[in-house]
């Protein structure tokens, strides 16, 4: 397992938590690169995602599954299913939902890729630091597509947050397209800025 901090995270959910920020400092070198340490849980997020080294796979959900069970605000014995936040990227190798199905598996919950859609392109919005053009990029940008968990209690799933905007949309369009009556976040890690 990985050496996490978690980290409470507010928005339209019940309860969320970040496990850990992402890094811990970057410093821009002479060759215009940076020399970044990560955390923990941020470097083994980094290789698996930008070094498809598939091999952190295992201890990163470990380390979430043992959290959820853990910790009493998840609610694990009333959870329906698991939504991972749908990729704004297309890449061959999507890691959260990887992530999120591996972790659903250790927990036996459900893990549909088809309940969450996303109906809108959008950039990355690590790449768009006003927070209202990344609210317009997002507005309007999930479905939900049934009301197979109204009225239950679900957990939604990413990797990596800024300002947890994408979440705070996802999760309005849950509640208020699926009927979903709880939804809970957890996350791999956040930023060390929201901006």
């Amino acid at each position: 397992m990985i050496d996490i901090h978690p980290i409470v995270i507010e928005g339209s959910w019940e309860y969320g938590e970040a496990l850990d920020i992402h890094t811990l400092s970057s410093k821009p070198r002479p060759d215009g690169s940076f020399d970044t340490e990560y955390t923990p849980l941020g470097r083994a997020l980094f290789r698996l995602k930008y070094r498809d080294d598939r091999t952190q796979i295992k201890p990163i959900v470990e380390t979430v599954t043992s959290r959820i069970r853990s910790h009493p605000p998840f609610q694990l014995q009333f959870l329906k299913s698991i939504i991972p936040i749908p990729p704004s990227k297309n890449r061959p190798f999507q890691p959260v939902i990887e992530l999120a199905q591996a972790i659903g598996k250790e927990l036996s919950l459900p893990v549909p890729n088809d309940y969450l859609r996303k109906v809108k392109n959008t950039m990355e919005l690590k790449d768009i630091s006003d927070t209202d053009s990344r609210r317009e990029q997002l507005q309007g940008a999930f479905q939900v597509v049934d009301q197979r968990y109204a009225g239950q209690s679900i957990l939604l799933f990413d990797d990596l947050i800024r300002s947890g905007e994408t979440l705070n949309f996802a999760c309005q369009a849950i509640k208020t397209q699926g009927n979903v009556k709880y939804v809970y976040v957890i996350v791999l890690t956040k930023t060390r800025t929201k901006r």
